[in-house]
């Protein structure tokens, strides 16, 4: 049987001084491999200048730290002891105490009667001075004993008593007076109105969604702002076309409410571009002067041509000063023509021609409808003149609006 080596203060002083011999020393550091505390003690000891008296110190302390902990050990033991034997009375106490009262309570109600002791009259018994007496004994009657509980829990679940005492509540009878019943089919009557106009409503909102086809329009100008008439507007992808009329104005039915078109006239570049329904789509075109040069040559000199085409330019220009104050009411209305739809949600059409006087400062009076095929759109010709560009002084004009 091994032994475990004790290693005290002296060991450690001399393995560190080196008096210990190798095999020792070897033996002393193997020990402290397995076991950390004395490592942790042999690391330890070059930190103290008095390590006898240290280790005896720490050995009194683990001492009394010892014995605390065997005592408390101790003492809880006994407190558990205790607390067992406390819930084993008690629960022994319980048992017994059921059992008891089990017993008690009855099975079945127990009647217990004596029997009768009957007395039998005889004439013979009878004296003459007596009154002939029955004598009937009493029956002594026990109450049975019945548990209350029981009794209780019988008359829950009998049918016999559920059905004798729980009767079905008569159904309660609800009068209403004649205010309360007119002012039920108003209410009613109420609703149903308001469901019609909510249905006329969404009628005319669907109305309201233009359908196809779709009317594309507007006005073909030149860059000095002339009218160009019969130039052509041509869908690029339904091929259908139309032309302008003498001021300028086009109207194209197409199945898409935004197209692409393409316009040309004699004399200007071909223009390409979008125009919607709905709304007012102008078009300017370019001047193309070689166009115009060939068109006018036919053969002739080309100086002569030219002379020709600048004599037309001169006298365009002229004509372009006349008109100027109506090209500019024409594209003000371009500008801020939008769609009149009435109540019922149709887009109206038609044209409107105005009549007015000019005072000293250009601006319109005495504005009046001479013609119009459209009275939807008269009031806002009228908003065209009087806000509209001026005009020359004293000088009465009459103008035509498309709508």
């Amino acid at each position: 049987m091994s032994t475990i080596k004790t290693y005290t203060a002296i060991d450690f002083e001399r393995y560190h001084n080196g008096s210990m011999p190798a095999h020792e020393m070897h033996a002393l550091e193997k020990a402290a491999l397995n076991d950390p505390f004395l490592a942790a003690a042999l690391d330890g000891f070059i930190h103290t200048n008095t390590p006898v008296a240290d280790v005896a110190m720490l050995r009194q302390q683990l001492q009394q730290k010892n014995t605390q902990q065997k005592k408390g050990l101790l003492l809880n033991i006994r407190w558990w002891q205790a607390a067992a034997a406390c819930l084993l009375f008690g629960g022994l106490a319980w048992l017994f105490y059921s059992l008891n009262a089990t017993e008690k309570i009855p099975n079945v109600a127990q009647n217990t009667t004596t029997k009768p002791q009957n007395t039998t009259v005889t004439p013979n018994n009878i004296k003459p001075n007596d009154t002939p007496v029955t004598t009937i004994d009493k029956v002594n009657t026990v109450e049975p004993q019945i548990n209350k509980t029981d009794k209780i829990i019988k008359e829950a679940v009998s049918p016999t008593a559920a059905s004798t005492d729980m009767k079905p509540a008569p159904a309660p009878i609800v009068t209403y007076d004649a205010d309360e019943v007119a002012a039920y089919k108003d209410k009613q009557a109420t609703a149903a109105a308001e469901k019609l106009k909510q249905d006329a409503d969404n009628a005319k909102a669907a109305k309201k969604i233009a359908a196809p086809p779709y009317e594309l329009k507007g006005i073909v100008t030149n860059e000095q702002g002339v009218p160009l008439a019969n130039a052509t507007v041509k869908s690029l992808n339904s091929n259908n076309a139309t032309t302008t009329d003498d001021k300028g104005y086009y109207q194209l039915k197409n199945n898409n409410a935004v197209e692409n078109v393409v316009v040309n006239a004699n004399g200007y570049n071909n223009a390409t571009t979008n125009v919607s329904a709905n709304q007012l789509n102008n078009i300017v075109l370019q001047n193309n002067y070689n166009q115009a040069i060939q068109g006018k040559t036919n053969g002739v000199n080309i100086a002569q041509a030219e002379q020709k085409l600048e004599e037309d330019v001169t006298v365009k220009q002229k004509n372009i000063n006349i008109v100027t104050p109506l090209d500019h009411f024409n594209k003000y209305v371009a500008e801020n023509l939008k769609p009149i739809v009435d109540k019922e949600g149709n887009t109206q059409k038609g044209t409107v021609t105005v009549h007015f006087k000019v005072d000293k400062k250009g601006r319109p009076y005495r504005i009046s409808v001479k013609n119009t095929t459209c009275k939807a759109c008269n009031n806002q010709a009228i908003t065209f003149v009087k806000e509209g560009p001026s005009w020359p002084a004293k000088q009465p004009q009459t103008v035509t609006i498309v709508f």
